[in-house]
């Protein structure tokens, strides 16, 4: 048997780990950590929904103005409405709230309101894998280098130009495969596939 080699916890740990387990009823699913109740999940701001909406209308466009501009759209929206009324008054995100609320609008929907449809699935239309050739020369790739020398003519001595290495790289289908006789597994010599 293994041992386990962890400090014994302390006695305030234990503590609370009793007063959490009695009540709770004694249920052991009470000594369970919650780590995913922590931190801040409810708005600090709730009464600019709409405001934001009209800013959000103002940075969707094709003239992509900053999302700073956009925020100062928006501060001066309320900051007037706030003029207006008497009595509660309507918070402004911070920038960095707004920031976060602007980033996390889809991507793809942001890049079609300001770049358009064509750029944007340019942008996330992504190619997986390219298409298998079902005959041999369907798809053939050329490399084209320049190379160090220079071609003189033989005649008057005088330079024609540059010389260019053009390479053909072959594809699966005219690349030579030996027959399924000779085909031999790599790991085990000797075993035929």
């Amino acid at each position: 048997m293994t041992e386990i080699n962890y400090p014994p916890p302390k006695w305030r740990a234990l503590a609370e780990w009793w007063s959490a387990y009695s009540v709770s009823g004694k249920k052991l699913s009470s000594l369970i950590p919650k780590f995913h109740r922590k931190g801040n999940r409810k708005r600090k701001v709730t009464n600019e929904a709409s405001f934001f909406d009209r800013a959000l209308e103002r940075y969707l466009v094709l003239e992509c103005p900053s999302i700073s501009a956009v925020y100062q759209y928006y501060s001066e929206l309320i900051c007037l409405e706030n003029q207006k009324l008497v009595g509660d008054k309507i918070q402004t995100l911070s920038y960095k709230g707004f920031y976060n609320r602007i980033k996390k609008l889809p991507a793809y929907d942001v890049a079609v309101a300001r770049h358009g449809k064509y750029l944007a699935d340019m942008k996330f239309n992504k190619i997986d894998a390219h298409l298998l050739q079902s005959r041999v020369l369907e798809k053939v790739e050329i490399d084209h280098s320049p190379l160090d020398l220079i071609l003189l003519d033989d005649e008057v001595d005088i330079p024609l130009g540059r010389l260019y290495l053009a390479l053909s790289q072959t594809e699966e289908h005219s690349r030579a495969k030996p027959p399924e006789s000779e085909r031999q597994d790599a790991s085990v010599p000797g075993m035929e596939i």
